[in-house]
């Protein structure tokens, strides 16, 4: 398989569970008072960690060659997705990200 489209099948893969964590957070984890500690919040951190897994997964699953950069290209794009695009920087490791 061409391996820009094993990247974008792997870095699609990770847009999916972070969409999917996201709707999670918002439904179920927020809002949250502060000295409250729900469940639901902590596991989207796992969500978000999954993501990134499902990413590199993915596009080394569909690479027959160059696997591990490719796995790299697609753990990239979806770090560069995830911290730059607002509704994806809402999810992140421990805290918010928040745009200006």
């Amino acid at each position: 398989m061409n391996p820009w489209i094993s990247v974008a099948a792997g870095a699609l893969a990770g847009y999916a569970l972070l969409a999917l964590a996201i709707l999670w957070l918002l439904n179920l984890c927020l809002p949250v008072s502060t000295q409250e500690i729900k469940w639901q919040c902590q596991a989207t951190f796992w969500l978000v960690g999954l993501a990134y897994f499902a990413a590199s997964f993915v596009a080394t699953f569909l690479a027959r060659r160059g696997a591990i950069p490719i796995a790299l290209a697609a753990f990239v794009v979806l770090l560069l997705g995830h911290a730059f695009l607002p509704d994806l920087a809402i999810v992140s490791f421990g805290k918010r990200w928040y745009l200006d």
